[in-house]
């Protein structure tokens, strides 16, 4: 149960609640904002307009997000409801297997339901990549489920059984509660594929049944953190901006309260991979929770100045002449790994994108080197892209518009793989009526709107 994306769920009712509570219009915030970033906004690694952004961008995530905790928790209570004492139906849900991106991206909080006692059971659908990404990924959910059952969901239909075979041996140390292989047609179309698979993992032996112990990391699998520079702390970096903004919000009266601090830290803490992530980030900082509340206070107060005094200011009419941004057509080939894949898995897509880049180097024509090595949705009509707006908090921004026309970049290192870009036309910056400008531009044109006004308040250069 989840949105297909995080462009849905920006119903009449749920806008207008929103705004209600915040006062912030959703369709205001960039939906560039499509990766988790908490360690960036609480060492304040980003400019203070993506701040005001991501702030209510998180708190849009969260109020979206309940309104599908309430449908589960509703399902729940009617099917407790229905059965018969002491022997209420289980509710299940197969989930996206990474928490942090499950809830931002999907606005499906399955870790908030087994919090919450809504799920008896979660199916996390660990279906690809490396054994190492299956194992974090069955590990987190494990470590999140506390009394809730725990079903490995693996990618049968796209691993053969030697492959998945591995996969259970690694998981059988985590003390699951069963295994699920996707899809069923998959892997009844193999007529020998789930014989072999009970032959050599499932054959009923004798033992000695032992007494269960608590879950722990098996040896040689630590969770690893993201390469944070956070040398600094959690004040690693306070701009003059940020403290102008800051003095002036104060001496205006504007206070952060407890519950919003609370608010805010619980749609944080669901960014980051795991409890453990975020424990050791605190642990990186050199600080504690209590120290980061303070932090955070401060920044509330400040975004709560912003949302009352200046964001008002950027309100554009209808026939309003604006600037569009510059963009540019590009196309991209793409080889996709997951953060947490092993150092093989790496490899091995840094080996295919360096064979690509090898092809394009001797002629080749970039549609078709896509078209064989891309893993991107695009592979198929050549990786083309159009109208890709000029957009500060697009991190493939400052990609893409160093290119010339006509140029052909490196192997770019992404945060899920690796790229490489061609640029085929830039349109320069132009003018336009408002109205006539489409909702993603209207929404990087707000942002510069908010940009400046902001700049204009503190009269520090961004």
């Amino acid at each position: 149960m989840r949105y297909p994306g995080n462009t849905f769920g920006y119903g009449d009712k749920a806008v207008s609640d929103f705004k209600g509570r915040c006062g912030v219009d959703p369709f205001d915030l960039s939906t560039a904002l499509s990766t988790p970033s908490p360690e960036q906004f609480i060492t304040k690694r980003m400019p203070i307009t993506a701040r005001w952004e991501y702030y209510y961008y998180s708190l849009w995530i969260e109020h979206k997000s309940k309104y599908i905790t309430s449908l589960v928790s509703d399902l729940k209570g009617k099917l407790e409801k229905a059965g018969k004492e002491g022997a209420s139906p289980a509710l299940s849900a197969a989930v996206f297997p990474d928490r942090n991106t499950a809830y931002f991206s999907k606005s499906q909080d399955w870790g908030g339901w087994l919090d919450n006692g809504s799920l008896d059971m979660v199916m996390p659908m660990a279906y690809y990549g490396s054994r190492q990404r299956v194992m974090y990924q069955i590990y987190n959910a494990k470590y999140t489920a506390k009394s809730a059952k725990v079903i490995a969901g693996l990618g049968a239909w796209i691993k053969d059984d030697r492959e998945i075979k591995r996969e259970i041996r690694s998981l059988q140390k985590f003390n699951l509660d069963g295994f699920s292989f996707f899809s069923y047609g998959g892997v009844t179309e193999d007529a020998g594929y789930l014989k072999s698979i009970r032959r050599k993992i499932f054959t009923p032996r004798a033992k000695v049944v032992k007494k269960a112990r608590a879950l722990k990391t098996p040896p040689g699998f630590e969770f690893a953190s993201h390469n944070y520079d956070i040398s600094g702390g959690l004040d690693n970096v306070i701009s003059n901006e940020f403290a102008a903004l800051l003095e002036k919000a104060k001496s205006r009266g504007y206070v952060a309260g407890a519950t919003e601090v609370d608010e805010f830290l619980g749609c944080l803490k669901k960014q980051f991979y795991s409890i453990a992530e975020y424990e050791l980030f605190l642990n990186r900082t050199g600080a504690d929770e209590a120290a980061l509340r303070i932090t955070l206070a401060d920044d509330i107060t400040v975004m709560k100045y912003i949302t009352s005094e200046l964001y008002p200011k950027v309100a554009l009419r209808a026939d309003q002449l604006v600037d569009i941004p510059k963009s540019v057509d590009y196309q991209m080939i793409y080889r996709y790994a997951h953060p947490k894949d092993s150092v093989e898995k790496w490899e091995k897509e840094r080996a295919k994108i360096d064979k690509a880049y090898g092809k394009l180097k001797s002629g080749a024509d970039f549609s078709d080197v896509a078209k064989e090595f891309s893993t991107s949705a695009t592979a198929s009509n050549g990786g083309h892209y159009k109208n890709r707006y000029f957009d500060e908090l697009d991190d493939l921004s400052d990609i893409l518009f160093a290119l010339r026309e006509g140029e052909v970049s490196g192997v770019v290192k992404r945060p899920s793989g690796y790229a490489i870009f061609k640029l085929n036309s830039l349109r320069p910056e132009a003018r336009m009526v408002y109205k006539n400008v489409n909702s993603a531009v209207k929404r990087v044109i707000f942002y510069n709107a908010l940009k400046e006004e902001i700049m204009h308040s503190t009269r520090v250069a961004l």
